[in-house]
Formats: C-alpha cells, sequence, structure tokens
C-alpha cells in the first residue's frame, strides 16, 4: 500500500511520516483481516519514495528512519546513476508491505483402488481410425494408470495423453505423464 506525501524532505517531520505509515498499516491490516489472514502474525516493511527536488524519477528505499534517508538517497542514487547531486531532496511515497505467512497446505488424498479406470465415454478423435477413452478426472483414483491415447477431462483443463505415454495418478489425483 502507498500514499503520497509529495513533499521537501526538509518539510517533512518524523511525526508525519509515522502517521501515514501507521494509517497505512491499519487498514492493510483491517483489508488482510477480511480475507481471514491472522494480523497477529504479519511482518511490516515501510519504505519511501525519493527523489532529487523536480526530477521525474525516484528511488524506493528501505526506511530506516528519518535521519538517514537523506545518506541512504545519496547513496542508492550514485549506486544506480554513477553520482550524486547537491540538491534538495523530495518525498515522494510512503509506502508499506504487509505480509504473512503462507497458510498450511493440505492437499486431500484421492481414494485408491485396483480397479482399473472406465472411460466415461468413447469418443471420434480426428486422425485416429478407432474412437479415444474418455475419462472422467473426478472418478480416477489413486494407484491407476491410462495409457494413451485418452482424453482426460475436468471442469478447468483438458489432458490429451499421446499414443506411448502413460498417466499415473497419485495419491493425491496428480497426473503424472511418462512416456
Amino acid at each position: 500500500m502507498s500514499q503520497s506525501l509529495l513533499r521537501p524532505l526538509a518539510e517533512v517531520d518524523t511525526k508525519t511520516i509515522n502517521a501515514a505509515f501507521n494509517a497505512l498499516e491499519r487498514q492493510g491490516a483491517q483489508e488482510l483481516e477480511q480475507e481471514g489472514v491472522n494480523t497477529a502474525t504479519l511482518s511490516r516493511e515501510r519504505s519511501v519514495d525519493v527523489r532529487y527536488l523536480g526530477q521525474s524519477f525516484s528511488l524506493n528505499l528501505a526506511w530506516r528512519g528519518r535521519a538517514h534517508i537523506h545518506e541512504d538517497f545519496q547513496r542508492a542514487h550514485t549506486e544506480r546513476y554513477g553520482h550524486a547531486l547537491d540538491l534538495p531532496v523530495e518525498l515522494v511515497n510512503v509506502r508499506v508491505s504487509l505480509l504473512a505467512p503462507p497458510p498450511a497446505l493440505k492437499l486431500p488424498r484421492v481414494p485408491p483402488s485396483d480397479a482399473p479406470p472406465k472411460p466415461k465415454q468413447w469418443v471420434t478423435v480426428q486422425g485416429y481410425e478407432t474412437n479415444v477413452a474418455l475419462y472422467d478426472r473426478n472418478n480416477l483414483c489413486a494407484g491407476q494408470s491410462l495409457q494413451g491415447p485418452a482424453i482426460i477431462s475436468e471442469q478447468v483443463a483438458t489432458t490429451w495423453l499421446a499414443p506411448g505415454w502413460e498417466a499415473r495418478v497419485d495419491s493425491y489425483g496428480n497426473l503424472l505423464l511418462q512416456r
């Protein structure tokens, strides 16, 4: 999240900058909480966009405090452009990144079966003299394998299993393809 705070750096006090950071953090935390994120686990990163007064392009710098920003900007500008100028520095934006640890991923397991998979139907495929088996992926079980040519359909994708290829279903329902 960011907020414009376009002012010469010399005219902005720490209290104003911290108030902008705090407001962004509160707003971001409220939005993340509405998404089900535990806000107690959030880490926060503060940064500012600064530039020489009147320039078009700014540099984003980690916020280490008002006392360090001019020095940090001069160093970053020298690293980026090869020089620093003796000009006033302008604050452009304050930025906050709120980061939450990812939720534990728990994939559901697919029930196993020793029975061969049953095609949903047989379909005509251009270039093949015989009909090709069409399988519903939702009906496949762990441990089953299919031989190409075959078609495996699901709600959001279709897998073409070419001749000479095998698809094996693992315990999570993934299709492991092998020639």
